[in-house]
């Protein structure tokens, strides 16, 4: 914990609040939360989007001073352009795979991790759950991030996780008018069964 400044971290997300395309500030801090409590080895995120969740898993891991992260992303957001942030994130440890459609990483990948963040492919990822499932070591977190909004892919999910018989939560109320609570947050557990 000494290479970490949770003031630094909190001014941080201040600024992520204003990108209205992007994670929200509660489910963001929620992140961060889970990655310092549950101390994963191993990270993935699919889909890195902006990076803000990225930055939330990073900050978990810099606080627990251990853990790994690795990020997927098929660039069709940036036009299969490398972002220009992505050199500091490779800077920071991360272990970037892109461009790669993140189902074919999903199906070909043989590692397992201890947790996932999941904000890829809002139209087909949920056709895919199963495999994803597989990635998770028991006694694994997941999430899923724009769960209960206007992407059907939403339902594929939820669907799959109650077919499995998964704990889960869906955070996804709002208490203050400017929140984004309500795209949707699902935390689920891989139980050890």
């Amino acid at each position: 914990m000494k290479n970490f400044n949770l003031v630094s971290f909190a001014l941080t997300v201040e600024n992520f609040i204003k990108d209205e395309t992007a994670i929200d500030t509660a489910h963001m801090l929620l992140i961060f939360s889970l990655i310092i409590s549950s101390k994963p080895a191993k990270s993935l995120e699919l889909g890195i989007g902006k990076s803000f969740a990225t930055q939330a898993i990073l900050a978990g891991i810099k606080y627990n001073s251990s853990g790994t992260l690795t990020c997927v992303d098929n660039l069709i957001d940036f036009h299969k352009i490398e972002p220009t942030f992505f050199p500091e994130l490779r800077n920071r440890g991360v272990n970037i795979i892109a461009p790669i459609n993140e189902m074919d990483f999903v199906h070909n990948c043989k590692e397992k991790y201890d947790f996932i963040m999941s904000d890829a492919d809002h139209e087909k990822s949920g056709t895919w759950i199963k495999e994803t499932m597989l990635l998770l070591n028991p006694g694994g977190l997941i999430c899923f991030h724009d769960i209960g909004t206007i992407y059907p892919n939403s339902k594929l999910i939820l669907d799959a996780i109650e077919q499995y018989g998964y704990s889960k939560i869906l955070f996804n109320l709002n208490s203050l008018p400017d929140e984004r609570c309500d795209r949707g947050f699902l935390l689920v557990k891989k139980d050890k069964i």
